[in-house]
């Protein structure tokens, strides 16, 4: 009895002290947004985001565009497309969102880039999804040769300035038809000091566990 009454109150401190230590970790915005240009435009007519709330837009006409996209402090997704059917003419989604992060995360992004015209000729080029830092970059995908990429990526973000971004151009003169899709999440990668908690905490309860008494039969 006298194991249980000293591991009691430890797991109990260890338990407490852990809980209030993640906790505010884990309700902190991981996400910090820093700048943004999300837009369209198509047949003269463009738009754009004006703060980092959902983005949900689209223009249509001989040139057509469109974007939905939303920024959270854990996530960041977007979809977009810009085709061209007349003489000539520009139409184009643009997206890109610049972030901090101020603990190291890991990441995963995935989605889909397309790219198709009617001649074969070059046209505004193919469309591309981004992941960049001051460094270098993180990850790129783009649709060239002609056709669709699907993609899957994750690792880990030291903390630092990020910058995601995707485009799809369509020259109405090739007939293009371009698109991308991208869904980008985070989730903070525990500090050593935090498991290290976690694991004595543990410890101490399966120690009281195996410490307890038999009931008496």
């Amino acid at each position: 009895m006298k194991t249980n009454g000293n591991l009691l109150p430890a797991a109990i401190c260890l338990s407490v002290f852990v809980l209030g230590f993640v906790a505010p970790k884990a309700s902190a915005q991981t996400i910090l947004p820093v700048s943004q240009a999300r837009s369209i435009s198509a047949s003269g007519v463009s738009t754009s985001a004006v703060d980092f709330a959902p983005f949900n837009v689209s223009i249509q006409s001989d040139e057509g565009a469109n974007q939905t996209s939303m920024i959270n402090s854990a996530s960041i997704t977007a979809s977009g497309f810009a085709f061209g059917n007349g003489s000539t003419g520009l139409a184009a989604s643009r997206f890109s969102v610049t972030f901090d992060i101020a603990s190291d995360c890991s990441y995963t992004l995935s989605g889909n880039v397309f790219w198709s015209n009617r001649d074969g000729g070059q046209g505004a080029g193919p469309p591309f999804v981004l992941l960049s830092s001051t460094s270098g970059t993180n990850f790129y995908a783009h649709a060239l040769p002609m056709g669709g990429v699907v993609f899957s990526t994750n690792d880990v973000l030291p903390s630092g300035e990020y910058t995601l971004s995707a485009q799809a151009a369509a020259d109405a003169f090739h007939g293009e038809n371009d698109s991308y899709s991208l869904s980008f999440s985070v989730t903070p990668v525990p500090e050593p000091a935090t498991l290290t908690f976690l694991l004595l905490g543990t410890a101490a309860f399966l120690s009281l566990r195996r410490s307890r008494p038999s009931p008496p039969r």
